[in-house]
């Protein structure tokens, strides 16, 4: 079940400080969506979390400076 109304995307996401990728769903328009964009992550309500990826509902873009392509250069 996906919780976004289109437009949507899925992305792979390197968090800082991470050694391999999460496949997951972007909530932005295509055309804004490029490698090294900062992002954050919009989360479930506590009281329905469980142990697993699915306590983020989705990632969504913030203004922050791109990373360095250095940083996620070897996951592409």
């Amino acid at each position: 079940n996906i919780p976004l109304e289109l437009p949507y995307i899925a992305v792979q996401v390197l968090l800082d400080g991470a050694d391999t990728v999460l496949m997951h769903l972007l909530k932005a328009k295509l055309e804004y969506v490029h490698m090294g964009m900062r992002v954050k992550a919009t989360w479930r309500p506590p009281a329905a979390w469980s142990s697993s990826v699915g306590n983020i509902l989705y990632f969504e873009p913030i203004a922050e400076p791109d990373a360095p392509y250095d940083s996620y250069k070897e996951h592409i």
